[in-house]
């Protein structure tokens, strides 16, 4: 969401940002085209793409199914090791609130969400997951901005945490499930109040 949907990706200016060839900036724009993230238009130039409401719903659903079936395999599977891997990653996650990194903040989201789905014992749940929440993230970015949002988030983190430490897989589940439908719903606010960005 640095550039905004709709805006020109021009190779000549990647190129001289970050100092490379042009090869492997056409490889980076071709898996982005892959990935929906950017369009290509032959003698028309190549554009960030609006956020395609159809691949974000998509996503939604991949994401909450798969990790409410990754939370309740990993209730069983976690000791106190991993709670205090968990607490240390939502520590770190307030302090990047607290100093609006916001960027880092989606980073430790992203990190406490991908060790609960390792805890569930299939290491390829993530990666499923990951790849197919393009869309989603990058409105993540937009509500990280929403006031109060990251105070929820890390509330709702904390609640996720203290019910596997309980080793309780409804209470898990139930927090997990209230988190992921709140975040979405605060997504589909921002669906309507910046609907340009979306096809």
């Amino acid at each position: 969401m640095r550039l905004p949907p709709g805006a020109p990706i021009v190779e000549k200016l990647i190129t001289d940002q970050l100092g490379i060839s042009r090869t492997p900036v056409r490889d980076a724009i071709r898996l982005l085209a892959e990935e929906g993230l950017v369009v290509i238009r032959p003698q028309s130039g190549t554009n960030v793409a609006r956020i395609d409401r159809r691949e974000l719903e998509e996503g939604r659903l991949i994401r909450r199914a798969l990790e409410v079936e990754g939370i309740r395999l990993a209730v069983h599977r976690i000791d106190a090791a991993a709670i205090e891997r968990l607490r240390d990653i939502l520590s770190l996650q307030e302090r990047a609130a607290q100093q609006k990194r916001h960027t880092e903040f989606m980073d430790y989201d992203d990190k406490l969400h991908q060790t609960i789905s390792e805890l569930s014992g299939h290491p390829r749940l993530w990666r499923v997951i990951n790849s197919s929440k393009a869309q989603l993230d990058r409105i993540r970015h937009l509500a990280t901005l929403q006031p109060r949002q990251e105070d929820r988030t890390i509330a709702q983190h904390r609640a996720i945490i203290e019910a596997l430490a309980r080793k309780s897989e409804s209470r898990s589940v139930k927090a997990l499930e209230h988190h992921l439908d709140d975040a979405y719903r605060r997504l589909d606010v921002l669906l309507k109040q910046h609907a340009e960005m979306f096809e």
